[in-house]
């Protein structure tokens, strides 16, 4: 499923006719009151607008809206995320299964493969810590079906 972050931005002031007469360029010596009023500036994000209650949408007179990275930006994230460690990885193998994935969704994942790593590699050595785990496709693969998982329900 694709994901929608929205982040909308609400700007308040004294009156609307001082806003008018800003855009107008005539600023009231009011503004200029060291013990004047200062605008607000209110920014909220949410992953869908239409979930917002309607009275409070109505607060916010601009919205914006970011979709998820495409394919090669994805992959620019997993190479960067994952440093040098990313050559013996098939990252186009992840980037084609992790469509409509956010940055967020991505060092999810890349945070729980880290986990699986460091368990397996104690499991194998009896070792506890993270000290020389190098995260393997496998753990990548279990990390994404578990990811997976949580988004379906």
């Amino acid at each position: 499923p694709k994901k929608e972050k929205r982040v909308s931005a609400s700007y308040h002031s004294d009156s609307e006719d001082e806003d008018e007469a800003h855009v107008r360029g005539e600023h009231s010596s009011r503004r200029n009151h060291p013990l004047s009023i200062a605008s607000v500036l209110v920014v909220a994000t949410s992953s869908s607008m239409t979930s917002l209650p309607l009275a409070l949408q109505r607060c916010f007179s601009h919205a914006l809206s970011a979709t998820p990275p495409d394919a090669l930006i994805r992959l620019r994230l997993l190479t960067h995320h994952l440093r040098d460690h990313s050559q013996h990885l098939d990252l186009r193998w992840v980037v084609s299964e992790t469509g409509g994935w956010t940055p967020r969704d991505l060092r999810g994942m890349l945070a729980e493969a880290a986990a699986l790593a460091v368990a397996r590699k104690s499991r194998s050595t009896g070792e506890s810590g993270a000290a020389g785990s190098v995260v393997e496709m496998g753990d990548i693969q279990a990390a994404l079906k578990l990811a997976k998982k949580r988004q379906s329900h």
